[in-house]
């Protein structure tokens, strides 16, 4: 259902504004549904709120279809008190309601447990963690791109300054171990905001040389301009460094006042080893990282001029034949 700017009212405890309120649906906060027994047109969950809690809530409220009512926090003190389902009124306005909590906490109320093994029984510890930490929501099992289960838990928290405390420690007690914690991230999320999809017939065309290949071809004359640019910067690093190497060498001994250098002692003798060894290792390192290179640009080119336009030939098939 589409409503307009006049279906918005403000009900934050300083101001109620009207139709010029400018309502953004980008909230920071999930919404709270209050869905009323009999139709109701006026709000008063602020007055409501304040006798029974004695406290007056920063929230903006959307009326929805019919008896559907959205609340919206606007800070984490309000977001904080209307979680808590006690400070909740039996009625509002003489009227009773139902109350739908939202499922998705903001992430800033979540952080991630480290080491936390897959063998473990998460509802065990989930209870045990309970007791600890009250404001304990759920514990989640995170997994990594192919399905498999990561050492990591996501841990959902109703108190914004417990998830504070706890990033501010650094780790968090189960059973008698301080496992590390760190702030959660929530995947991006990637919007289409054009009419294109599988089916588009536009000429393929890179962006950076305007010829008809994919952007990132390893045929593309900038894509090969800027690896021989990074081959090349790496060669003469390598050949610097053997350089620097010489030099310091001819300078110990063209600088001595002796007509003849000392002999090297055994450590030094061993350091000069353990340089020449290095920068072998070093030299036999990046032979195998050009090799690498090699054999990525070749599979790099057999999926974009072979594997990609079969898919996409593919696609075409299947979208014909629908």
């Amino acid at each position: 259902m589409y409503t307009t700017p006049s279906d918005y009212h403000s009900i934050t405890g300083k101001r109620k504004a009207g139709d010029d309120f400018d309502f953004k649906q980008s909230a920071r906060f999930h919404p709270y549904t209050i869905t009323f027994k009999k139709p109701q047109q006026n709000e008063h969950l602020i007055s409501e709120w304040k006798n029974k809690n004695d406290y007056i809530l920063n929230i903006t409220g959307r009326f929805g279809h019919e008896k559907c009512l959205l609340i919206f926090a606007n800070d984490e003190t309000s977001s904080e008190e209307l979680f808590n389902q006690l400070n909740w009124p039996t009625k509002i306005n003489d009227i009773e309601f139902d109350i739908k909590i939202p499922r998705v906490s903001p992430s800033i109320y979540s952080l991630v447990i480290e080491q936390f093994f897959n063998n473990w029984n998460i509802e065990n510890i989930f209870q045990d963690l309970k007791t600890l930490y009250p404001t304990l929501i759920k514990l989640t099992r995170m997994y990594s791109f192919n399905n498999k289960p990561l050492n990591l838990v996501r841990a959902d928290f109703c108190s914004l300054q417990q998830v504070r405390n706890l990033l501010e420690y650094g780790r968090i007690t189960i059973s008698h171990m301080k496992n590390f914690v760190k702030q959660y991230h929530p995947p991006a999320k990637i919007n289409k905001y054009h009419p294109y999809n599988n089916s588009c017939q536009n000429e393929i065309k890179c962006v950076n040389c305007g010829q008809d290949h994919y952007a990132g071809h390893s045929a593309c004359p900038e894509v090969l301009q800027i690896r021989r640019q990074i081959n090349q910067n790496q060669k003469e690093k390598r050949a610097q460094l053997l350089i620097n190497l010489e030099q310091d060498q001819h300078n110990h001994y063209f600088n001595n006042n002796q007509s003849f250098p000392p002999l090297m002692s055994a450590s030094t003798h061993h350091q000069q080893q353990f340089e020449e060894r290095l920068i072998s290792q070093v030299i036999e390192v990046e032979k195998k990282v050009d090799n690498i290179k090699n054999v990525a640009n070749e599979l790099e080119t057999i999926i974009f001029e072979t594997i990609l336009p079969a898919i996409k030939a593919i696609q075409e098939c299947s979208f014909i034949n629908t």
